[in-house]
C-alpha cells in the first residue's frame, strides 16, 4: 500500500493533468460503473421493446438538456480556469446559473409549443405524467451540465469523485427497485430522483468551495461580461443543437423502418460504448481546463500536452474496446433472445469508440482556442453524414438490420471527422 502511494506521488501527481485525471476517474469509475450495471439490468428486465422506449426517452431528455444548456458547461470550464480571484468566480457562477435556468426553460417552452407536431411524428404514445417527468429531467440535466463545467473550472475533482460514488450506489439501488416493481415508468421515476440528488450534491460542493475560498470579503470582483459568456456559448450551443437534432432523428428513422426492438438492440450496444468512452468523457473537462489555462504557453509545450492526451485516450479506449468486442457474443446471450443481432452491432461500435476518443482531444483543443464555429460546421458534417448513410443503407441494403446500419454509419462519420479535426489542428498549430 505504501509502495503504491509512493509510486503515485512520484510519477502521477507530479503532472497536474494526470493528477486531476486520476481524481476525475477515481470516484466516477465506481459510480458510473454501477449506473451502467443498472442500465444493463433494466434492459434485461424490460426486454428489447420496452427498453427501446425507455432508452428513446432517456436519449431525448439528455440531448434536449444538452441543447438547453446552451454550451454553458464548456463556457464555465473555460472562463473559470482563467480566473483565480474567488470573488470573480462567485460572480461568474451566479451568472451561469441564471443563464442556464433561462435557456433551459426557453427550450422547454419551445418543445411544449411543438408538442402537437411531435405527437404526429411519433409512433409511441405516453401519458401527461411521463411528459411532466421529462420536462423536469430536461431542466435538471441542463443544470447538471453547467455544474460539471463549474467543478472542472475550479478543479474540485477529488471532492466530486466522492459524490460520484454515493450517487452511483443510490442510483443503482433505486433504479432496480423502481423498475422491478413499476416497470418503464418506475425506471423514469428513478432517473428523476437520482438526477435531483446529483444536482443537489453538486450545488453543495460548489457552495462549499466558494465559502472556503472567499474569506477576504473585501476582495473586489472584476466585472463579468455577460455578452462574452453568451458569445462563447452560442457556437457550442449550435453544436449541441446539431447533435441533439441528430440524436432525435436517428431513433425515429430506426423506429419507422424497423420498430423499437432494433432501437433497443442499438442502445443496449451503446451502453458498452459509454463504458469504452468512459475515461475520455470524464477527462473532457479536465483537458479543456488545462488546455485553456496553458493557451499562452509555447507551441512545443502545447504539442507535448496534446500527444500525452491522445496517448491516454487511445489506450483508454483501445483496451476495453478489444475486450468487449471479444465478449460480444456472451454479452448478447446475457441480455436474452431478443438481442440476438447485438454481437456484430456491438463490435462495430467498439471500433468506432476508439476514433471517437481521439476526436474528443482535438475538439477540446479547438474549444480552448475559441474555434467554436469551426467545430460547429464539423459537427454538422458528422451528423449529416450519419443520417445520409443510414438512409442509404436502410433503402439499398435491406438485408442489413437497422441497428447495424446505424452502427456502420456512425463508424464512417467518426473516421471522417477525425481526419478533419487532425488536419484543422495541425493548421492552427502551424500558423
Amino acid at each position: 500500500m505504501l509502495y503504491a502511494r509512493s509510486v503515485l506521488q512520484k510519477y502521477l501527481f507530479r503532472n497536474a493533468f494526470l493528477k486531476d485525471s486520476f481524481w476525475a476517474l477515481a470516484g466516477s469509475t465506481f459510480g458510473r460503473g454501477l449506473i451502467l450495471a443498472a442500465s444493463v439490468l433494466i434492459a434485461k428486465i424490460l426486454g428489447s421493446e420496452q427498453y427501446g422506449i425507455y432508452s428513446f426517452f432517456k436519449i431525448l431528455l439528455i440531448n434536449i438538456g444538452l441543447f438547453a444548456n446552451w454550451g454553458l458547461g464548456y463556457t464555465a470550464t473555460y472562463v473559470l480556469s482563467k480566473r483565480q480571484n474567488a470573488s470573480d468566480r462567485q460572480k461568474v457562477i451566479r451568472q451561469l446559473y441564471i443563464y442556464t435556468s433561462l435557456f433551459a426553460w426557453a427550450v422547454i417552452l419551445l418543445a411544449a409549443i411543438c408538442y402537437p407536431l411531435w405527437r404526429k411524428i411519433m409512433t409511441v404514445d405516453y401519458s401527461g405524467k411521463v411528459l411532466l417527468l421529462l420536462i423536469v429531467l430536461v431542466f435538471l440535466n441542463s443544470i447538471a451540465n453547467t455544474q460539471n463545467g463549474i467543478i472542472a473550472g475550479i478543479k474540485q475533482y477529488r471532492s466530486q469523485a466522492k459524490l460520484y460514488i454515493w450517487n452511483g450506489v443510490f442510483t443503482f439501488s433505486i433504479t432496480l427497485i423502481f423498475t422491478f416493481w413499476i416497470g418503464l415508468e418506475g425506471a423514469l421515476y428513478a432517473l428523476l430522483i437520482s438526477q435531483m440528488l446529483f444536482c443537489f450534491q453538486n450545488h453543495k460542493l460548489i457552495q462549499k468551495y466558494l465559502h472556503a475560498n472567499n474569506a477576504n470579503r473585501e476582495e473586489k470582483a472584476s466585472e463579468v461580461n455577460e455578452h462574452k459568456l453568451i458569445k462563447l456559448s452560442f457556437p457550442i450551443a449550435m453544436q449541441e443543437m446539431a447533435y441533439s437534432v441528430s440524436k432525435w432523428l436517428l431513433p425515429i428513422i430506426v423506429i419507422r423502418y424497423a420498430g423499437f426492438s432494433q432501437l433497443g438492440v442499438y442502445n443496449a450496444s451503446e451502453q458498452f460504448v459509454a463504458l469504452i468512452l468512459f475515461i475520455p468523457a470524464m477527462l473532457k473537462n479536465v483537458m479543456l481546463s488545462h488546455l485553456s489555462a496553458s493557451a499562452d504557453e509555447s507551441a512545443e509545450s502545447i504539442a507535448g500536452q496534446l500527444k500525452m492526451m491522445l496517448r491516454v485516450n487511445f489506450l483508454a479506449t483501445l483496451i476495453p474496446a478489444i475486450l468487449i468486442a471479444l465478449l460480444s457474443t456472451y454479452i448478447a446471450a446475457f441480455y436474452g433472445s431478443t438481442y440476438r443481432t447485438m454481437p456484430l452491432v456491438l463490435s462495430v461500435l467498439c471500433i468506432t469508440s476508439v476514433f471517437a476518443g481521439l476526436t474528443n482531444v482535438y475538439a477540446q483543443y479547438l474549444i480552448s482556442l475559441k474555434r467554436n464555429w469551426r467545430l460547429f460546421f464539423f459537427q454538422i458534417f458528422r451528423e449529416g453524414t450519419i443520417i445520409l448513410l443510414l438512409l442509404l443503407l436502410l433503402n439499398y441494403l435491406p438485408y442489413c438490420t437497422a441497428s447495424l446500419s446505424l452502427a456502420l454509419s456512425s463508424f464512417c462519420a467518426n473516421i471522417l471527422l477525425l481526419f478533419l479535426l487532425k488536419y484543422s489542428t495541425q493548421r492552427v498549430m502551424d500558423s
